[in-house]
């Protein structure tokens, strides 16, 4: 444990600190920011703050409970870039789900922004891909055929004007979804694969457990 006490004294040219110390609640990481507010006190290089902040209020809360210099984020802007925006870019998430990726059309608006940046800026197309992923790839878990699609015909889709229409499609699913249920946001549903795989992983039990069970009856016998 890194105790406050030990951090005045620092190695000698530290530059600033970044102290990430958080306490898990059910599936959400809580900023523990007393720990970090007596970091802050007991040096005199800068310190960030990093954990469990997930919207521009929070962000604020944190920095004038702590007194951090900064805050640094990675995984959540890569699900949301506008998490820190202010004004908030979107509404808050629904009782339940989490601030990223954004639920309802903002998550697409905010992918087909970024086609647009990349019209403008040349970028590979593992990096496009690789952001398509974190902004809306949480609804290829309900729509396997156009999660498959992209998958296999990555050639294709490394044009953006492709890759345009095929976003285009999966925003259409979403707002049917959204029109006929009134859900904002996706189900994790299996694959055709995982479903094969699934009944075959039963079948093994099944057959693994009649045969233990076989076992012991002989042995039963046997003793008789």
């Amino acid at each position: 444990m890194f105790h406050a006490t030990a951090a005045a004294e620092l190695p000698e040219g530290t530059s600033s600190l970044c102290i990430k110390y958080s306490d898990h609640h059910f599936a959400r990481v809580i900023l523990n920011r007393d720990f970090i507010k007596a970091i802050k006190e007991a040096v005199s290089v800068p310190v960030l703050a990093n954990g469990g902040v997930r919207n521009y209020e929070e962000l604020q809360e944190c920095l004038e409970y702590t007194g951090a210099d900064g805050y640094l984020s990675a995984e959540p802007l890569l699900g949301n870039p506008t998490l820190f925006s202010n004004p908030p870019f979107a509404p808050k998430p629904s009782e339940g789900q989490a601030p990223y990726p954004l639920e309802d059309d903002h998550s697409f608006q905010i992918f087909l922004e970024y086609i647009d940046i990349c019209r403008e800026h040349p970028t590979a197309p593992k990096i496009v891909f690789g952001h398509l992923h974190g902004i809306i790839g949480h609804w290829m878990h309900e729509f396997h055929d156009l999660r498959d699609d992209l998958n296999e015909n990555r050639r294709k889709y490394a044009d953006l004007d492709d890759l345009t229409e095929w976003v285009e499609k999966l925003r259409a699913r979403a707002k049917e979804v959204r029109e006929t249920e009134g859900r904002t946001y996706p189900i994790r549903k299996m694959s055709e694969k995982q479903i094969e795989r699934q009944k075959k992983r039963e079948i093994a039990e099944a057959i693994a457990a009649q045969e233990e069970e076989e076992k012991m009856l002989k042995g039963t016998l046997s003793d008789l």
